[in-house]
């Protein structure tokens, strides 16, 4: 049984230590196994960006740019976890591509609006965010 933990993620490192590196595959046939990790994958990166805005939002000086990247990351994670549920396990044909290729797009989004937070917090840390996610 697996006991689920509620982790806090105050700073950029914390959410460098708490995502995995997600690769889209490019293959035709996917395996249901493949899908299904790789939606775990996202999932659990979405928990850990969603924490550090949870955590980050409510000090942030309202109307500042600061402010205003923060709540379109909320939403960038938001709609990549929207997608993710979107993509099912029995993937075959071009609608099942379609629907991976869009969380592909707005997973991107996320990574790249990540990576705009980070460089206004703490800019030293933006390599290696942009490599774990």
């Amino acid at each position: 049984m697996k006991v689920f933990r509620i982790v806090t993620i105050t700073c950029i490192a914390d959410v460098i230590r708490n995502v995995q590196p997600v690769v889209f595959p490019s293959d035709h046939f996917i395996p249901a196994q493949e899908i299904t990790q790789l939606k775990r994958q996202v999932r659990q990166n979405c928990d850990a960006v969603i924490s550090y805005v949870q955590h980050v939002l409510p000090t942030a000086k309202p109307g500042s740019y600061h402010e205003t990247i923060l709540q379109e990351l909320r939403a960038d994670v938001l709609r990549a976890r929207q997608e993710c549920g979107r993509v099912n396990e029995n993937f075959s044909g071009a609608k099942h591509r379609s629907k991976l290729t869009q969380l592909h797009a707005a997973y991107e989004e996320l990574r790249l609006t990540a990576i705009l937070v980070c460089q206004k917090a703490e800019p030293e840390l933006m390599d290696s965010l942009a490599v774990s996610l």
